[in-house]
């Protein structure tokens, strides 16, 4: 946790470092100043380009390093004290955004994505006693988000973001691998399912510079994160052969939410056609009730903690309105 903070830390401070030279709107890449030109939004030095809001779309690939969510605590009936799902999430990612330019130096963007639903295979550890029992499951996720983000032109190169995002994911397990070993006689059945629901409410602020190149192009560099996470969690999961179901829930206490993404574009008629990579990083923790449902056994409160890190790369296209007009 302390790393991922220092993390945070270091791309504000990098982003921070550059801010001088480009709210004097000079380019990172010596020379290339005379190959830019003036007041079309690449490369504009002096009053920003106003203009017509360009809707974007990006399509792209998400790749998870890890994304991991379990809960622990004191044994349920001596049988389990911690319960852990790992999986990897991805498939195809789209996302639509709608930029509106408020004043000369104010916007608004208004963006949602889409992770189109896909399989994946989860591995769950359990910890019972002395032991780690796993077992494989097969698992159907959805994920989406909704994201407000304001910005202030500090100068056509440097805008400071503020915004906010709602993310929603549902994971649904079936298909497990029936009685691992060393787990407790009757822990799990092939029939077992489980299911994970998670909302994050992800506050944020950020720097977003955008730095001249060639060919009329634009590479973009935006940080964004926040030191704290909200949200609510709820999982499920039934023991077949114990005919109870293992339930926990509550809300995120503590955590952190970091993405940093880049994308070039070149312009052309009035569009826009780019490449862009994202990197997201969140981790939250929760105090959770944790009982088994069917089973005459005091609940406990378990500490719930969920850990998300991916790369999304793809491509974008945006057109200016008034190209069409």
């Amino acid at each position: 946790m302390r790393i991922n903070r220092v993390l945070f830390s270091c791309l504000l401070v990098a982003l921070l470092a550059i801010a001088p030279s480009l709210s004097q709107g000079q380019s990172l890449l010596p020379g290339l100043g005379s190959l830019i030109g003036n007041g079309d939004g690449y490369g504009c030095y002096g009053e920003c380009a106003t203009g017509i809001a360009a809707p974007k779309v990006s399509v792209g690939y998400v790749c998870s390093k890890r994304v991991s969510g379990g809960a622990s605590g004191t044994a349920l009936g001596g049988l389990v004290s911690s319960a852990t799902h790992e999986l990897p999430y991805s498939g195809l990612w789209l996302e639509a955004e709608l930029p509106v330019r408020l004043e000369s130096d104010l916007s608004l963007s208004l963006s949602g994505t889409w992770l189109v639903p896909g399989g994946a295979t989860s591995q769950e550890t359990y910890i019972s006693g002395a032991t780690t029992p796993t077992r494989d499951w097969s698992v159907n996720h959805e994920w989406w988000s909704l994201t407000a983000t304001g910005a202030y032109d500090a100068t056509c190169a440097l805008q400071v973001l503020g915004g906010f995002r709602y993310d929603k994911a549902d994971l649904r397990f079936s298909s497990p691998d029936p009685d691992p070993a060393g787990a407790p006689s009757g822990l799990g059945a092939v029939t077992d399912e489980a299911n994970t629901g998670l909302i994050l409410y992800m506050p944020f602020v950020g720097l977003k510079g955008s730095v001249p190149s060639f060919d009329r192009g634009k590479l973009n560099l935006s940080v964004i994160g926040f030191p704290k996470i909200f949200g609510d969690v709820e999982y499920r999961e039934t023991l077949g052969n114990l005919g109870a179901r293992f339930h926990t829930k509550g809300n995120l206490k503590s955590g952190y939410f970091l993405e940093f993404s880049t994308d070039y574009s070149l312009g052309f008629m009035g569009a826009d056609f780019g490449v862009f990579a994202k990197y997201t990083l969140a981790h939250g923790l929760a105090s959770v009730n944790t009982q088994l449902d069917g089973i005459v056994i005091p609940s406990q409160t378990w500490e719930y903690s969920v850990d998300r890190s991916l790369w999304v790369i793809g491509g974008t296209f945006s057109l200016e309105i008034g190209s069409l007009l």
